[in-house]
């Protein structure tokens, strides 16, 4: 409660949610959250948008002063306790996993009470170097980040599916084998980004070479597919695969060799603050539990063909 107030004042003080979160080293989202839990938690609505300004509302108005109240004695106790006053703990995460910023900083907000720092990371590398240097507390990626001073949980698994349009010659398989990705161009993810340590950790565990036609960023790649003429096969996570298939029409296909998947891992240090460790993982395991397009294959019609 004392940091939702805390966020409370913050914004009552700026009138403006970004200049807010920036004072607080949090994201924009986090901070929303933290006040529309705050507002249901009293139910009273305390703000209201005025000109791209938050005002205090009637309610918002009462409130301010026994917020203000209320956190000046936390200091004050702390202070004859003779606690360095800090007015949040904040835990510091990293991503290697594309999207994953609002389910980190929303989903994650219930169990750390929005006193969160959020990083996407694109090297797979800089991830793992972040977290040896104890830059972040936490690190989600898949593949899991190792190393001798990194203890880690699996999350969450799903196939590493092969990702191309209707038109393709593959595109009625049932499945797909190696030897079939090895027919075609393949296009890929930059090296060094988690999705294609992943995809390459997978090829070396068969003992295949794959041969890249060439390396394109997630935006691109889904364009160079839906060519009509287009013959090119890429490999993308179950639950991406899906939102191509319903964003642009591409079809994807299980792979017959149980390699090719990628695990979610929730990785730390000996450094980070493992007193949130056993609600982190039990909040992510439940939102990828629930969340509709990491449920496991079969779940969506193109599936049950």
């Amino acid at each position: 409660m004392l940091t939702k107030l805390y966020y409370f004042l913050t914004v009552a003080k700026t009138g403006n949610l970004t200049r807010a979160a920036e004072d607080l080293f949090i994201s924009q989202p986090a901070l929303t959250m933290s006040i529309k839990r705050l507002e249901k938690e009293l139910g009273v609505a305390l703000f209201t948008r005025k000109n791209n300004r938050l005002y205090l509302t009637q309610y918002g108005e009462k409130v301010l002063p026994y917020a203000d109240k209320l956190y000046n004695d936390y200091v004050l106790l702390r202070s004859a306790l003779n606690i360095k006053s800090e007015p949040v703990q904040r835990i510091k995460f990293g991503s290697g996993i594309s999207n994953m910023a609002q389910i980190v900083e929303i989903y994650m907000d219930k169990v750390c009470d929005g006193s969160i720092v959020f990083q996407q990371y694109y090297d797979y590398y800089d991830l793992r170097n972040a977290l040896l240097e104890h830059r972040i507390d936490f690190a989600f990626c898949a593949p899991p980040i190792t190393g001798n001073e990194i203890a880690s949980i699996d999350i969450f698994s799903e196939p590493i599916c092969a990702l191309m349009n209707q038109f393709h010659p593959l595109s009625n398989s049932t499945y797909l084998t190696i030897d079939d990705l090895m027919e075609f161009p393949l296009i890929t993810f930059p090296k060094n980004s988690p999705m294609r340590v992943a995809i390459d950790q997978a090829f070396a565990h068969v003992n295949t070479q794959a041969k890249f036609f060439v390396e394109v960023d997630s935006i691109g790649i889904p364009n160079m597919l839906t060519s009509e003429r287009s013959n090119l096969i890429t490999l993308y996570p179950l639950s991406r695969a899906r939102s191509e298939h319903v964003l642009n029409g591409l079809v994807y296909k299980p792979i017959l060799e149980p390699a090719f998947k990628r695990t979610l891992d929730i990785s730390w240090s000996d450094a980070s603050p493992v007193n949130f460790l056993e609600e982190i993982v039990a909040a992510m395991k439940d939102f990828f539990a629930n969340a509709p397009r990491f449920q496991k294959w079969g779940s969506f019609p193109l599936e049950k063909a």
